[in-house]
């Protein structure tokens, strides 16, 4: 998973930052800094499969979590700043993904136990 590719840009709803790279199985895994709803930045990481040009995430199958919100306001430096700190952790959350998926029970993909 050396092969990430980000984006920046800035669109009405502010700056954000996001990277992707493959992950197993058609899937990737997406790491996103953006605007939080209520003020500041939020960065935060999943894992979803690849459907043709459609991203599916499946609720309660797929690994997400949020890495860190910051006070910060939403500029294109801070944003910079925020995704760079996450995309150091990277190889924490690959490693969390990884034990997400061997451990989700069998009848959480829809398999009888």
């Amino acid at each position: 998973m050396t092969d990430w590719k980000t984006y920046i840009s800035k669109s009405k709803d502010g700056w954000k930052a996001v990277s992707t790279a493959a992950f197993m199985d058609g899937m990737q895994m997406r790491v996103s800094t953006r605007k939080w709803h209520s003020g500041g930045i939020v960065s935060s990481v999943s894992v979803a499969k690849i459907d043709g040009e459609f991203i599916v995430h499946r609720i309660h199958r797929d690994y997400s979590r949020i890495i860190d919100r910051y006070g910060y306001r939403c500029t294109e430096g801070n944003i910079k700043k925020v995704h760079g700190e996450s995309m150091d952790n990277v190889g924490r959350f690959i490693i969390e993904a990884l034990a997400h998926y061997r451990d989700v029970p069998d009848w959480v993909n829809g398999n009888e136990p």
